[in-house]
């Protein structure tokens, strides 16, 4: 009950905190245990989606894997919003890394939406880390008048680590974060972004039955990717470079499903997406004409 509270009132300040930095938001509630996606908001072309614990290790893989299709189908940041890690509280201004989706706390969220402060550093794997930019890294040392050989000395690493720094976004440590700020400046440092993530790569999935092969061939025939979500409101998201359908199927007309249709029509107005329900073969035959007529 105590958790329960507690997660109650992570929620309602998450909802404060985006309502105040101007996003339209939803906070949803299907399906009732182990959901993937708790609040969803919208601002300008910008799409959030949320999960938020106590504990960040309570997230499953399912329920990760969700969250990342979620940011390759609709274009989102998908965050987790957490107070600890095991029993070790988050820290502050720090992204912790859950597989490919960023942890944060509560009120990081809030320094980052409403006051604009900027994130450096981040964990993964225990480890802490920060990026340099290697434009901004080149050109101060450029300007400095240091060779590679004398900005590797002044920072105590080798010439070839200093020649990575310039060629390719290198991850290092704080402490030579700190010592590279007080030669060249924090301006070398590279801020994390959570509002408008990077995706190095394009995911997709793969049909594991005769009715997602069909729906993966009308995507594919249409130009979209094929998405399969496990634990939100919306079953299917058919997604293109410019724009989503989402799907949800059609089940027995309970109060449950009710309320699933219910959440994948507010999911997806918050996120810009088509949503139709598919009932039988005929409506998934009819999706390709919805598809080529949102070309």
């Amino acid at each position: 009950m105590q958790d329960k509270k507690l997660i109650e009132e992570i929620v309602e300040n998450i909802v404060k905190t985006l309502k105040k930095a101007g996003f339209r938001v939803e906070i949803l509630t299907y399906p009732q245990n182990q959901r993937s996606i708790d609040i969803t908001g919208a601002r300008d072309d910008l799409r959030i989606v949320i999960k938020t614990v106590i504990d960040a290790r309570s997230v499953s893989n399912v329920e990760v894997k969700d969250l990342e299709r979620a940011r390759h189908a609709y274009k989102t940041s998908s965050l987790i919003v957490a107070e600890k890690h095991g029993k070790n509280e988050l820290e502050p201004d720090v992204i912790y890394k859950r597989m490919n989706i960023n942890v944060i706390r509560c009120d990081t969220l809030e320094q980052v939406l409403l006051k604009d402060e900027k994130l450096y550093v981040y964990k993964s794997h225990g480890v802490y880390s920060v990026r340099i930019s290697p434009e901004k890294f080149r050109k101060r040392r450029m300007e400095l008048g240091y060779s590679l050989g004398e900005a590797a000395d002044l920072i105590g690493v080798t010439r070839k680590a200093v020649y990575d720094y310039e060629h390719k976004r290198t991850s290092i440590s704080i402490e030579t974060a700190l010592k590279i700020a007080e030669i060249f400046g924090e301006d070398v440092l590279e801020p994390l972004e959570i509002l408008r993530p990077e995706v190095t790569r394009t995911m997709e999935d793969t049909p594991t039955n005769k009715f997602e092969e069909e729906l993966h061939r009308i995507a594919k025939e249409c130009g979209h990717r094929f998405y399969r979500f496990m634990r939100t409101p919306v079953d299917f998201a058919l997604s293109s470079n410019n724009n989503v359908v989402s799907i949800t199927l059609k089940t027995r007309n309970t109060r449950a499903y009710r309320l699933k249709v219910r959440e994948s029509e507010r999911l997806s107005r918050i996120i810009d997406s088509k949503h139709i329900i598919i009932e039988n073969r005929d409506d998934v035959r009819k999706l390709k004409e919805r598809l080529d007529s949102n070309k």
